[in-house]
């Protein structure tokens, strides 16, 4: 509150002056003063007054003296100037002085030396907070100061915002409490303008969201707001909509439209609606548009649209905010916190936020201004706008960023009455000023010959203490309020009447306390007297009240006011009174001279009793679809006629039939809770049924209301039935990262039921469907299908998903049972052909072909399959020469393939290339094509020449051989020999590598007495050429002295076309074969001999234990090898 008066209240000092003024004495002071220095400044009154008569309309200014300035001058300087002080502070330096004209005179007195300062003594009140939890992250709402305006003014339910837009979700808990309907869907041509897309519920989430219940965030306004649906579950629709959308909410009676959309060429259908709507009094602000570009979209490019543009939190201007030069104001449009769809809240951007901020801050202006037109609030929000950019107007900013605190401190005051509006000459009375946006008054004037003694000031009204001097002029006055933003005046607000009043009358009729009176009572007083002997009986003002002595506020039901027509007599009209309750009334008379007599003495009546207000049906409304099986009937509140009466019980009753209910599916009395809400309980009503229902109520005089007038309701259809996951099936993987899911087709048990939408979730959790890494939410086209965006799933994952299907009643069916898959692996990487490497001659024809190592950027996955192929023809491997698929094993190599021998051919140009399979079962891309050149036609080496040392015979474990061959043109590369019991057979020792070895000695072999054993040798060269097979002369085994037999001579046995197996080994037993230079040596050699003339000699028999083979190099033709076996 601000309190302007003569309020006599010194600063607690310990000076003489403070403590005279804290003891009452300030008046006595102030004589004192004005005697003292009246020969100075000729006192009478202060300078600019004219006596008793003067008008003494007071405001309250604060003057701060230098240190130096003793109390007296502080005063005398004050007086000087046409004030009085009426507090002091001698410890800051300050006085307080009542003054007629605040700004005059401080402009005055701030002249003087001796005064620092001079300011209005303005009010300070404690700030609203709003208790909203999410209001600390809505940055928006300080930045425009919306909080300071909060302290005049919150919003009036008199102002309404029609969001123009997608719809609002006005079952959200923080829309329900300022959401009227009367709006209406342009879309689906109803009138349930429901919000399918979102944006127009965060729109009407900034500009009226409920502010202080505790729940979510907080708009800017509260006031009610509407809704229009003209764009679809898109956010698009069509001009003629949007046009039709504006006509409606003016004929609705819409004060604010608020168009978050806008389109680049000008509707004229659209640029109509608009100005219907200036036309009628609305403000329309539409957003300016989100591409960025120098022009502004329609509607907000039309003169009787408010424009507006986007700023961020650094007061910048928007990069995506179009600019223009219809830009008129700039909102916040960044981050912006709001109200979301399912109760949720969500963060947005773009002029479609920052127009219904502007649109917020209009309904505060209006609300404090009521009587303010379309232009006066439009040119308050420009001229309060906090400039950025450029000083004054520019083409990004407007006239700047929305300013709420200063736009409610530029709204002019308003003054509807004064209560009482009369007072005799001499009366000292208090009287009430009541308006709008009071709250900053700094002066009060009734007119000449009264005095403002003090008032106190709320935003709708003035407590004031006057005095009336008594040679103020009679009749009727103008009563003028002035604020920071400018002043507004009463015409004929308060009348000075003479003070020979008329007689004061009596009650005549109803008698007093009396009971059983008709609610249209007849009110009758006594017969008009004056004392004036020509006064006449001009008007006469009845008065009723609830309360005894009191006649303002809610106590007073019933004021006449001046009534010329009902002087000694009235009838009280319909529905001022209620039954069984206590009246309380006076009256009084005016003659002709605008005198009043005092009222008559107040006396009493009772009403007769009545039953209670007949209730209403309120939910479910009527013609209401969709329906609960267990609604709960809710009613309208308990009324009852007569005052005191309570609710004792209520009768509800359903039925079938519409206006049948003599067979009720339902009839319950309920005389206990909530007596104007009703659960029905389950198993009560059915599904597709249409029900018709009624209520009455009951006072505790036991009396019934009538019964409210019948509505009916339909329940909700039955939900769809679950549907099944189609595809990908359960457990499938190798799935693609942007599948398509794919569910049974809609099914409902309701016939003619529609399928209108489908959700689908994907999730990495099995059964944990809160962070999904997919959600379509309500999807209108992919109904039995949805096709994944890419970017949703990783390779080598299992995924879980389901699926539920909604009818055209929002009835969702279950979801389906959660199925799996597994997406497919990534490719290994691109393996490199290493060896031959590329373009490289001289190639062997059984070349082994190597690749680089396995590497793919799947975590965990291995190399499992590798494909090999080669061909002739470069790039053509439609029937490739060789190809290989080598799979993972033990000891399998997978980046290298031995290519088989007589696969090539010489001088031959070859292309290969190899791809890796990892463990998921991907290939990676073939490798890049290399080629190699094998070499060119070769001789076979000369035949070996095997020569067994000399030797006709041999122990029964032990034979040897040595051999000579040579290629002239590579060399040789590899020999292999065998043993057989002919010449060229293998039937003893398989053919067998000797490498380069050229002798070679085998022991532990299982010889036969008797028998003659033969070595077969080739040779390989460098070419993979083998040379034909030379075979040594016999060796007879005896057992004892062995002897030749004869010896034989072969061609070897063998031919070039027989080339030794790859993979040949020893042929019997565990006989080892070495290098005769490596197996004895020096020594050992000699030892060798001795021991094999020992065995010899001793006999040992025709059969032997397994002893080994040893090879070598032959270092000498004459050579010969014993038996090491021991």
């Amino acid at each position: 509150m601000q309190q302007v008066g003569r309020q006599i209240q010194a600063a607690a000092t310990g000076s003489a002056f403070s403590r005279a003024w804290r003891r009452g004495a300030g008046l006595v002071f102030c004589l004192l003063v004005a005697v003292l220095l009246s020969s100075l400044l000729s006192l009478g009154n202060p300078p600019g007054t004219s006596g008793a008569i003067a008008a003494a309309s007071h405001a309250s200014v604060i003057v701060g003296f230098r240190a130096d300035v003793p109390p007296l001058e502080r005063v005398a300087l004050v007086w000087k100037h046409g004030g009085c002080v009426v507090r002091a502070n001698e410890t800051l330096g300050f006085v307080v002085a009542s003054v007629d004209e605040p700004a005059s005179f401080m402009g005055r007195i701030s002249q003087e030396s001796e005064v620092r300062y001079a300011e209005p003594n303005s009010r300070v009140r404690a700030m609203y907070t709003p208790d909203d939890p999410q209001y600390d992250q809505q940055w928006a709402l300080p930045d425009i100061k919306a909080d300071l305006a909060w302290d005049v003014t919150m919003g009036s339910k008199e102002i309404t915002i029609a969001i123009v837009d997608s719809g609002i979700d006005y079952d959200h808990p923080d829309l329900a409490g300022n959401y009227v309907s009367g709006g209406y869907d342009w879309v689906n041509d109803d009138n349930d303008p429901w919000d399918d897309e979102g944006h127009g519920t965060m729109c009407a989430g900034v500009a009226a969201a409920v502010t202080g219940n505790g729940v979510g965030v907080a708009g800017i306004a509260q006031v009610n707001v509407m809704a229009e649906k003209v764009l679809d579950h898109t956010g698009t629709g069509d001009a003629a909509d949007v046009a039709e959308g504006v006509q409606h909410a003016v004929d609705q009676g819409a004060n604010i439209i608020s168009l978050s959309l806008g389109q680049d060429s000008p509707s004229s259908a659209v640029g109509q609606a608009c100005q219907y709507a200036w036309d009628h009094g609305c403000l329309v602000v539409a957003a300016a548009g989100n591409d960025g570009e120098d022009s502004v979209l329609y509607p907000a490019a039309r003169e009787t649209v408010v424009c507006v543009g986007a700023t961020d939190k650094s007061d910048q201007h928007c990069s995506f905010s179009h600019t223009g030069p219809e830009m008129e104001l700039s909102a916040p449009g960044v981050s912006i916190l709001s109200t979301d769809l399912d109760d949720g809240y969500a963060t947005a951007q773009g002029t479609s936020m920052a127009a219904p901020h502007v649109a917020g801050v209009a309904a505060l202006v209006w609300s404090a201004g009521p009587a303010l037109t379309n232009q006066e609030v439009r040119d308050i929000l420009t001229q309060t706008a906090d400039d950025l950019g450029p000083e004054g107007w520019d083409e990004q900013f407007g006239y700047g960023k929305v300013d709420a605190q200063a736009a409610l401190s530029a709204v002019p005051p308003s003054v509807d009455l004064v209560d009482p509006d009369q007072g005799n000459q001499g009366e000292s009375l208090s009287v009430t000023v009541a308006g709008s946006n009071l709250l900053e008054a700094i002066s009060l004037d009734f007119g000449a010959g009264i005095t403002v003694d003090g008032f106190t000031a709320e935003t709708t009204e003035i407590s004031a203490d006057i005095s009336i001097a008594e040679d103020a002029p009679l009749g009727s006055r103008d009563v003028t309020v002035t604020t920071p933003a400018g002043s507004n005046t009463l015409a004929d607000g308060f009348t000075v009447v003479a003070a020979t009043p008329p007689e004061t009358p009596d009650n005549l009729q109803p008698e007093d306390s009396v009971t059983g009176v008709s609610l249209t009572p007849t009110l009758a007083s006594s017969l008009f007297s004056d004392p004036g002997a020509d006064d006449t009986h001009a008007a006469s003002q009845w008065q009723v009240s609830t309360t005894p002595g009191s006649y303002s506020g809610d106590a007073l039901v019933y004021d006449s006011d001046a009534d010329a027509a009902n002087l000694t007599e009235i009838t009280l009209p319909p529905d001022i009174l209620t039954g069984h309750a206590i009246y309380y009334w006076r009256v009084r008379h005016r003659d002709n001279h605008d005198a009043w007599s005092d009222w008559s003495d107040e006396t009493s009546f009772t009403t007769a009793s009545q039953p209670p207000t007949t209730p209403t049906n309120q939910s479910p409304v009527d013609g209401a679809t969709g329906v609960s099986l267990t609604p709960v009937l809710e009613a309208s509140s308990f009324s009852d006629p007569d005052p005191g009466d309570a609710h004792s019980a209520s009768q509800w009753r359903i039925s079938t039939d519409s206006g049948g209910y003599s067979s009720p599916v339902l009839d319950v009395t309920v005389d206990t809770g909530d007596l104007t809400r009703y659960s029905v309980p389950e198993g009560t009503l059915g599904y597709s049924t249409t029900y018709y229902w009624q209520v009455r109520y009951q006072d505790d005089h036991n009396t019934w209301s009538d019964w409210s007038d019948e509505t009916s309701f339909t329940t909700l259809n039955r939900p769809p039935l679950q549907p099944f996951n189609v595809s990908p099936w359960n457990g499938e993987t190798g799935v693609s990262l942007t599948p398509t899911l794919v569910s049974t087709e809609f099914i409902d048990p309701d016939a003619g039921d529609l399928h209108v939408a489908s959700q689908w979730q994907v999730t990495l959790t099995r059964d944990d469907y809160e962070y999904p890494v997919y959600d379509s939410g309500i999807a209108y086209a992919a109904r039995t299908s949805v096709t994944l965006p890419a970017g949703r799933l990783t390779f080598a994952t299992k995924y879980y998903w389901h699926v539920r299907h909604r009818d055209n009643h929002k009835n969702w069916s279950p979801w389906s049972e959660e199925t799996a898959f597994t997406t497919l692996s990534q490719a290994p990487d691109q393996p490199d052909n290493l060896s031959p490497a590329d373009g490289v001659a001289q190639v062997s024809l059984a070349p082994t072909l190597q690749s680089s190592p396995f590497s793919d950027a799947d975590e965990g996955d291995s190399h499992a399959v590798t494909h090999w192929e080669l061909t002739s023809s470069q790039g053509d491997y439609s029937a490739p020469l060789f190809d290989a698929v080598v799979q993972s094993g033990e000891g399998a190599d997978l980046t290298s393939v031995a290519v088989p021998s007589g696969e090539l051919d010489y001088r031959t140009t070859y292309y290969w290339r190899v791809r890796y399979q990892d463990s998921y079962g991907t290939w990676s891309e073939w490798s890049e094509e290399t080629s190699f050149t094998t070499v060119p036609d070769s001789s076979p080496p000369v035949t070996p020449v095997v020569d067994d040392y000399g030797e006709d015979t041999a122990s029964a474990s032990e034979l040897q051989a040595r051999w000579t061959s040579s290629d002239p043109e590579s060399g040789i590369a590899e020999y292999m020999y065998a043993i057989g019991t002919s010449p060229g057979e293998t039937d003893v020792v398989d053919w067998t590598s000797a490498g380069t070895d050229t002798e070679v000695a085998c022991t532990g072999l299982t010889l036969t007495s008797g028998t003659t054993y033969y070595f077969a040798v080739k040779a390989r060269n460098a070419h993979g050429v083998w040379s034909e097979v030379g075979v040594s002369d016999g060796i007879m085994v005896m057992d004892g002295q062995p002897q030749d037999d004869g010896g034989q001579a072969t061609d070897g046995g063998g031919d070039q076309e027989e080339e030794p197996d790859d993979e040949a080994t020893t042929g019997l037993g565990d006989c080892a074969c070495l290098p005769v230079t490596q197996a004895l040596s020096g020594t050992s050699l000699l030892l060798g001999w001795v021991v094999f003339g020992l065995s010899w000699w001793a006999g040992y028999g025709v059969v032997r234990r397994m002893g080994r083979c040893k090879r070598g190099t032959s270092t000498s033709a004459g050579g010969h090898l014993g038996d090491t076996a021991g």
